[in-house]
């Protein structure tokens, strides 16, 4: 896995240079020449541009890694064809997505990574200030246990609408909990909310999107299947076995899951029917059509 310095990418290759990078394959085609010889042509790119690569008499972990995988790091040797610059590469090794360092091949939320984890874990021990100190525990587990792991943490929350982006799921989770958050505080007409239930569907209503798309885009079965919401109530069931969760409050978390989009044409499963679903469906639509008119809502 290359290491990445600042001006350093496929954009700023030297030819006669070698070269290692980690790089997005957008396109791979396995040729022959006229004479029988077997190359790789393919197009590559990361966060700073895109580059034309060749491989001469790739070997069969090779052609896996360029047809069949969307991040491979890549060795060789930088040269030039029909007057722009290619890589000749001398190996390429397809990477698991926890091998990847996601910014340097994909746009990343500009928020400090690092600051939104600590976000995340505020928000969690937030669980544990009531008066049913088991209870509180049993549900900061389950909801740590959904939103730590690498494809929650690294997501994007969109394809392309709103923070289609690496980060950009926990990014936009942490702007509808804490904005949730506000408004159960500041709600002047006396309402009693269930912060438990606001903050755990807040935080998990697009968790289903981990298994809704690849990093890179790519619709998976599921988002046609099911869809995220559907999805992520499954999510939440089945690590709610885990653990010693009332039942009738992991209820009320699918209720905020299911309905987050707010009306059935708009995708929700169900419309809501509860304070709390209402709230985290209007504060995750603002927070989409926000940042769809520029103004972020950072965390």
């Amino acid at each position: 896995m290359a290491e990445r310095t600042p001006g350093e990418g496929v954009a700023y290759v030297v030819p006669g240079k070698k070269c290692t990078y980690d790089v997005l394959v957008k396109q791979a085609d396995v040729k022959v020449t006229g004479q029988g010889k077997t190359f790789i042509s393919a197009i590559v790119e990361d966060i700073t541009g895109r580059i034309e690569c060749i491989q001469w008499d790739p070997d069969e972990q090779t052609v896996d890694a360029f047809t069949r995988h969307d991040v491979v790091y890549i060795q060789g040797k930088v040269g030039t064809y029909k007057d722009k610059p290619q890589i000749t590469v001398a190996s390429a090794v397809a990477l698991g997505e926890a091998d990847i360092q996601w910014g340097h091949v994909l746009p990343a939320s500009p928020i400090d990574i690092g600051m939104m984890r600590n976000h995340l874990a505020s928000a969690i021990d937030q669980f544990h200030t009531g008066t049913n100190e088991k209870a509180e525990n049993a549900l900061a587990k389950v909801v740590s246990a959904l939103t730590t792991t690498p494809e929650f943490i690294n997501g994007p929350a969109a394809t392309f609408m709103h923070h289609a982006y690496v980060h950009g799921l926990l990014e936009h989770s942490l702007s509808v909990c804490e904005n949730c958050m506000r408004y159960s505080g500041l709600d002047v007409r006396g309402g009693t909310w269930d912060l438990d239930v606001v903050r755990a569907g807040a935080l998990l209503h697009d968790v289903g999107k981990v298994y809704e798309y690849t990093m890179t885009g790519k619709r998976l079965p599921a988002s046609k299947e099911l869809g995220h919401s559907l999805i992520g109530c499954k999510m939440l069931a089945m690590a709610a076995m885990t653990e010693d969760v009332d039942p009738e409050q992991i209820t009320k978390i699918e209720h905020v899951i299911a309905s987050h989009h707010g009306r059935q044409e708009w995708g929700a499963v169900v419309e809501p029917q509860t304070a709390e679903a209402w709230l985290v469906h209007a504060m995750d639509l603002a927070d989409s059509r926000l940042f769809t008119a520029g103004k972020r809502v950072e965390p």
